[in-house]
């Protein structure tokens, strides 16, 4: 969908981005405060998800959770909220129609909370029920637990129920008025604007009626080299789940992040991929996935996948031997071409709704203040080398900050066995 993003700094020092889509008939919303867990006090760590789920309850003008519910919602519009590390976030979407009465509403919950003890309580209840859920959720468990040694400020979420009963709705307020300040606000807003930029930029004005204060810092990653793989015995689950991580302590530059997601493409994505393609002819997993991410001051490249014990160290044998390919070089024009190809018709096929393309400016504003130019995202990919492709891959590799972890019942020493096989890649 053609738009135009515009920068905006309001009287009240709130920045944020105004996304202009002509042909819209919805209207997004994402308003993201640095407020996440990193803020909190280990013992309390859900007490941001806690407060994340109260803002969207009872406030001045809707006494109860459930009115206030019916109102965002009478015509059919979406609201939610979220929490991670570094940040809370409160979004939505309406029709066109309502999109100033929507934008009400959201200042009002951010703004005028009344943190009532008795959805409190309720809300203490669902975050355990949402918690124990994840329980079940192997991969995330694992990514939780690797991601602890590696430095990352998570906790597990076997931890963070066992403490969930000493949050309090004091230190839910504390956390409120600690974090919910002008200056920690910035704010994404996505659809046709035409005639609607100075109503928009007043309802903020004088709706979000949070106090002066300060922006608050992201932390620095302190990245631990590991030694050793992590075996999270589960003896409950037949396969095994394997998660094997790459890192960079440094954010990665644009034409980097490029390159890597040119290379788990021709990985990972589909079935005509390199390691994908291998593993299923040899009929050894499912399936493969290969990400990779960067944070305000680090990077990851990922590699998750599910496989029995008798398929695990063959499938490691394939990895490594397709990294090692590509490592000296060996990333064709033709693989890359096919890479590009399917990264333009994801992209395109990825821009045609409203909330999508929020999304795509929203995660990173909130996160370094950088604006994605959307226009130039094309000729990003199609700028993508081979030598491009190769470096970042020697780049995480030559690091050699790497982690390794097993999910299952298979015992130690055939973790071992597959670590010492995927550690193959660096001799």
């Amino acid at each position: 969908m053609q738009h135009k993003v515009r920068e905006v700094r309001l009287k009240n020092g709130v920045k944020g981005l105004l996304i202009d889509i002509p042909q819209a008939t919805v209207m997004s919303y994402d308003f993201n405060l640095r407020a996440g867990y990193y803020l909190a006090d280990i013992g309390k760590w859900e007490t941001p998800h806690v407060m994340e789920h109260l803002l969207c309850g009872a406030n001045e003008e809707f006494k109860k959770a459930r009115y206030f519910e019916a109102e965002v919602k009478k015509n059919g519009a979406y609201s939610n909220a979220y929490t991670n590390t570094y940040n809370v976030g409160y979004v939505g979407e309406c029709a066109d129609f309502e999109w100033d009465r929507m934008l009400n509403l959201m200042m009002l919950s951010i703004s005028k909370p009344l943190f009532l003890q008795e959805e409190f309580t309720a809300e203490i209840g669902n975050v355990r029920e949402e918690l124990t859920g994840y329980l079940n959720n192997y991969f995330r468990q694992l990514g939780i637990a690797l991601s602890e040694r590696l430095g990352f400020l998570v906790n597990s979420d076997r931890a963070r129920l066992n403490k969930l009963g000493d949050i309090t709705l004091a230190d839910v307020r504390n956390h409120y008025n600690k974090t919910h300040s002008l200056e920690n606000i910035s704010f994404a807003i996505a659809g046709n604007l035409k005639g609607r930029r100075e109503q928009i930029t007043n309802i903020l004005e004088k709706k979000l009626t949070l106090p002066t204060g300060q922006r608050i810092e992201l932390p620095t990653t302190e990245l631990k080299k590991q030694n050793a793989p992590l075996y999270v015995e589960n003896k409950t689950v037949e396969s095994l789940y394997v998660s094997f991580s790459m890192l960079l302590p440094r954010r990665v530059t644009e034409p980097e992040i490029d390159a890597l997601r040119a290379l788990n493409n021709i990985l990972t994505a589909t079935m005509d991929s390199l390691i994908l393609g291998d593993i299923r002819e040899k009929g050894l997993a499912y399936y493969i996935w290969s990400s990779g991410s960067r944070g305000h001051d680090y990077s990851v490249w990922d590699f998750d996948f599910q496989v029995s014990p008798e398929n695990a160290k063959k499938a490691i044998q394939v990895i490594v031997k397709h990294l090692k390919t590509v490592l000296g070089g060996g990333v064709t024009p033709e693989l890359l071409k096919t890479s590009k190809n399917y990264a333009l018709g994801s992209f395109q096929m990825g821009a045609q709704t409203v909330n999508s393309i929020l999304s795509g400016y929203s995660y990173e504003y909130g996160l370094t203040g950088e604006i994605m130019d959307y226009d130039r995202v094309p000729e990003r990919i199609k700028g993508v080398t081979t030598n491009r492709v190769t470096k970042i891959a020697q780049a995480f590799h030559e690091e050699a900050l790497w982690d390794f972890g097993v999910l299952g019942n298979c015992g130690q020493d055939f973790v071992n066995e597959l670590y010492a096989e995927l550690a193959k890649l660096w001799k």
